[in-house]
């Protein structure tokens, strides 16, 4: 125990009752153990738990934009000028981030309200 970063334990007892709802809660959190919990509610005087599969959406999003940006300039650079319909694809892309992000900051900002 001499390496680890907390080294203060800490013992309580809970009614049947109490423990049934702290082990409901802590698995609602999704968190990893029973001690982040706990952590947690000390820290932050509150848990949630945050779905970040909406953000990996709009990172992919975000990463094909940026290779369809990448494309468009190169090929603007190799031969002068780029297609209209390259313009209008790259257009579309950022317009579907736009509403992936919405949709994102959307759940979030319900999720923190609760």
């Amino acid at each position: 125990m001499a390496n680890r970063g907390r080294n203060v334990g800490f013992h309580m007892f809970f009614s049947e009752e109490e423990y049934d709802l702290f082990q409901r809660k802590v698995e609602l959190s999704r968190l990893p153990s029973k001690s982040e919990y706990i952590r947690q509610l000390i820290i932050y005087g509150t848990v949630f738990y945050v779905d970040f599969r909406e953000l990996h959406e709009t990172n992919r999003l975000l990463s094909n934009l940026t290779n369809n940006l990448n494309q468009i300039a190169h090929q603007a650079n190799s031969c002068g000028n780029a297609s209209n319909e390259d313009l209008k694809k790259a257009k579309k892309i950022i317009e579907d981030v736009w509403v992936e992000q919405k949709k994102y900051l959307q759940v979030l900002t319900k999720s923190i309200q609760r």
